[in-house]
């Protein structure tokens, strides 16, 4: 999905977070249909996330090195699983793109 946000942003003019904001919002859209109910966490998940992604995708350069590109991927998957135990595990409902 953020390959997604990254071509959309430049495209429509607006900010990496503002993107992603948007596309939580269609994805939570498309469940009227499915008859999917919406939680706090869902849109918790939006808004959390559309917050976070955007000086986490601005504030740091680049790792370089392929040690510290294994370190931040590892820790993104673990601290993303804890995440996402945390917010479903809790029955807040689950995020726009999880349902």
């Amino acid at each position: 999905m953020d390959v997604l946000h990254q071509g959309l942003a430049p495209h429509l003019g607006w900010s990496f977070g503002a993107v992603t904001a948007l596309t939580g919002v269609v994805v939570l859209l498309l469940w009227i249909p499915l008859r999917q109910r919406p939680g706090v966490g869902t849109v918790a998940n939006v808004v959390v996330i559309a917050g976070a992604v955007e000086p986490g995708a601005s504030g740091d350069p680049p790792a370089t090195r392929l040690g510290w590109q294994i370190a931040l991927m590892v820790t993104g998957v673990l601290l993303n699983g804890v995440a996402t135990a945390c917010y479903v595990g809790r029955a807040t409902r689950p995020g726009p793109r999880d349902g």
